[in-house]
């Protein structure tokens, strides 16, 4: 939706913006989302690595999202009325925000798997079985 916003979407103004999202558009219809919802369910230390990694990416990549639909909704056209504008910033985060998003993702896998292993240690089963 983002994308295709009304004037300011990058779609509109500079479409290469969305190749990341497109990634993680791809890894959510594959098989390696559902794949990585049942290894998340494992006690193998790979495995719940590989699981958490790939769902808290698409996690990540889905908060960019929205957040991206909220400052286009904020911001245009009152306090960012120019094209130009919106040209420049879209260009600017191209390369930006993937970076920021696997950093995101990283610290995810560094925290989530061991509170998961911990909370599983005091009988707390995460994921559901």
């Amino acid at each position: 939706m983002f994308t295709f916003y009304p004037t300011v979407g990058p779609a509109w103004l500079h479409p290469y913006f969305i190749w990341f999202q497109l990634v993680g558009l791809a890894v959510l219809v594959s098989p390696l989302q559902l794949k990585a919802v049942t290894l998340s369910q494992q006690t193998n230390a790979r495995e719940l690595v590989f699981g958490v990694a790939v769902t808290s990416f698409i996690s990540a990549l889905f908060g960019q999202i929205v957040g991206s639909i909220m400052f286009e909704i904020m911001y245009w056209p009152m306090l960012i009325p120019e094209l130009n504008s919106w040209v420049s910033l879209w260009q600017a985060l191209t390369f930006l925000y993937p970076i920021e998003r696997v950093i995101i993702t990283v610290i995810v896998v560094f925290i989530g798997v061991p509170l998961i292993r911990a909370l599983r240690a005091w009988g707390y089963e995460i994921g559901g079985k």
